[in-house]
């Protein structure tokens, strides 16, 4: 996302990011699992890229603890939030104020949380495969949508690369939301 809204010329002053581990999973479901995720990923976006923007890594779950993220997100001119971990006051109270967008790997209120396009797949519901560019609010992918991105329902595709075709969809959806005056 950060690496196709600077290729749309956007500036971006500030990067909030929750860096995946490099670490895999010890028990054998969940190590299966991640690594055809991260293998998704190398196919739909290649190589992890450099980050050509100003960034504050915080650990996973605790971009609401970071004290310094409700003055960072109140000089914004806009604020996109994506794959982020449940976003707590004070800081949610600034990013909803500022109309903040959020992009959602999966389709709600269908699927909401974490690993919604996952879950649409082993329930037999493919057709909830998907993104959504919502208002971010503070209920849990609960905002107004915007735009809403599936990705053909092709049967003989590997599900874990429609999932990542659905974010890469996302990813597009997104950028032209913040492009609209």
């Amino acid at each position: 996302l950060v690496r196709e809204l600077a290729s749309a010329g956007h500036d971006l002053l500030a990067v909030f990011v929750e860096p995946k581990t490099f670490a895999l999973p010890v028990e054998p479901a969940l190590h299966a699992h991640t690594l055809r995720m991260r293998r998704a990923e190398m196919e739909v976006f290649g190589d992890w890229p450099i980050m050509e923007a100003p960034v504050c890594a915080v650990r996973p779950g605790e971009i609401s603890m970071f004290p310094l993220a409700p003055a960072l997100a109140s000089l914004a001119d806009q604020v996109v939030v994506f794959s982020a971990s449940w976003i707590r006051p004070p800081l949610i109270d600034v990013l909803v104020a500022k109309g903040a967008l959020n992009l959602h790997a999966g389709i709600a209120p269908a699927y909401r949380g974490s690993g919604c396009n996952f879950w649409a797949e082993y329930d037999g519901r493919p057709e909830f495969v998907g993104a959504q560019v919502q208002r971010l609010s503070a209920d849990l992918d609960g905002g107004a949508i915007l735009a809403e991105v599936r990705p053909p329902l092709d049967f003989e595709r590997d599900p874990f690369i429609r999932g990542m075709e659905a974010v890469r969809l996302g990813i597009e959806a997104m950028v032209q939301q913040v492009e609209k005056p």
